[in-house]
């Protein structure tokens, strides 16, 4: 992306610390990569199918078994009345399939499972780079909500100081004192969910990172954000029907259910098989004496099933229902990845432009703040007007730093729409933030 500087500026908040060292964006996804359960099941479940592939080849190689036997038969009879016979034989089989449609369909299938499996992998690391982002922003929000409402609880209490000395020099009436006693109460109510809320967020990155009581780097309080280069939301929409992640797992999942499609079509195409056996049979009788046998055998086997009672019809039925589904899930995936590439650049541009206004916005409401200050001082502003300014002043730049981690993580679900997410997008992230730390 190349810059189209909107340069901001706006209050410094302290940092609420909960450990002795700082804790960036990289650390996080860091820990999570080891902890996540969600990202780590996917490595199993890739395993699980590259185990498939040597099974479908196994199909095709060579296969070689044993046999032996052994008979002991006692005769009685007129003939011959004390006669017995003992055998024993054994023998080697040999067989492999030479040719089958319907299994190199199966290593088809194998093949295109093993690389979903791995498309798996990246969606699920992009997951999760997104989902540590978005839990450590909220944990940073968080901590700006309660430093607003303390501070805001701060200046709530110096007013009430002051409405209650002017009552007690009868400057002001008792419903002034009430009103912003009033509107302390409320603030400590504020700050109270404000420490819940943060409290919240913390048990939100440990769940992904197993990690707790972080002192977090927090957004610079001078930075400069970029727009989108090239300026056109259509350019990001291909670029996501291209290369976004769910898109190549949709045609994946295309490859499978051809694969599949095929497999079914072979069900009652033709198979051969080789097959040889070498054997020996040792026999004694009691009468006739020992022998000895030996025999060798070699054969080609053409199997053509010629009907299977309507069951090979039913399964290409099936699977080419489900290679149907399976094409119109591209469709699909494509149009949802352009619309996010969409919103996401379109919410990054208004993103830069809310920043700034936002940014006005509290150097206004500052300025306004000052003259209500002012008007109390010589009695044309009561204590309700300079806490309704007080307020004012500090939801303004609540809202300038929220709207800045708002467009960090567009920033980031841009990339994933468009699959160029990795993890040098966590390392620009990190240059947005630093430690400020007490």
């Amino acid at each position: 992306m190349n810059l189209t500087k909107a340069v901001l500026s706006f209050a410094s908040l302290s940092t609420i610390c909960f450990n002795t060292y700082a804790y960036d964006l990289t650390d996080a996804f860091q820990q999570a990569l080891k902890h996540d359960i969600q990202y780590q099941t996917e490595f199993s479940n890739l395993r699980a199918a590259e185990a498939t592939l040597p099974q479908a080849d196994s199909a095709f190689a060579p296969q070689l078994s044993a046999q032996g036997k052994g008979n002991l038969i006692n005769n009685n009879n007129s003939s011959n009345p004390s006669s017995s016979t003992t055998s024993a034989a054994g023998s080697l089989v040999y067989s492999q399939l030479l040719y089958s449609e319907q299994n190199e369909a199966v290593t088809a299938v194998a093949s295109a499972s093993i690389e979903l499996a791995k498309l798996n992998i990246k969606v699920a690391k992009n997951d999760l780079l997104i989902r540590t982002a978005e839990a450590y922003f909220t944990i940073l929000r968080a901590k700006n909500s309660l430093e607003f409402a303390r501070t805001e609880q701060k200046a709530i209490a110096r007013q009430l100081e002051q409405a209650k000395k002017r009552f007690e020099v009868g400057l002001t009436a008792i419903t002034d004192v009430k009103e912003v006693q009033a509107l302390f109460d409320k603030s400590v109510a504020a700050e109270l969910s404000a420490e819940n809320q943060l409290d919240i967020s913390l048990q939100s990155l440990e769940l992904i990172t197993g990690k707790i009581g972080l002192n977090l780097n927090t957004i610079d309080s001078d930075v400069s954000f970029d727009y989108p280069t090239p300026n056109d939301s259509e350019h990001w929409a291909q670029l996501a029907i291209q290369n976004n992640l769910n898109v190549l797992k949709a045609q994946a999942n295309l490859a499978i259910a051809a694969a599949n499609r095929k497999k079914s079509q072979s069900v009652e195409g033709m198979t051969v098989n080789a097959s040889g056996s070498y054997g020996i049979t040792i026999s004694d009788n009691s009468a006739s004496g020992s022998n000895t046998a030996r025999d060798a055998s070699i054969g080609i086997l053409l199997n053509l099933p010629l009907f299977t009672g309507g069951s090979a019809t039913a399964q290409i039925a099936e699977q080419e229902a489900k290679y149907q589904s399976a094409k119109d899930g591209v469709i699909l995936q494509k149009r949802i990845a352009a619309q996010q590439a969409r919103t996401f650049y379109l919410s990054i541009v208004s993103g830069i432009g809310q920043i700034n206004a936002l940014h006005q916005a509290s150097i206004s409401s500052q300025t306004a703040l000052d003259a209500t200050n002012a008007g109390f001082e010589v009695g044309t502003r009561t204590s309700v007007d300079v806490l309704s300014s007080i307020k004012e002043t500090y939801r303004s730049q609540r809202d300038e730093s929220s709207s800045r981690y708002d467009y960090l993580i567009n920033l980031l679900k841009l990339k994933q729409a468009t699959g160029t997410l990795n993890d040098q997008d966590i390392a620009q992230i990190n240059r947005f933030l630093s430690n400020k730390s007490n």
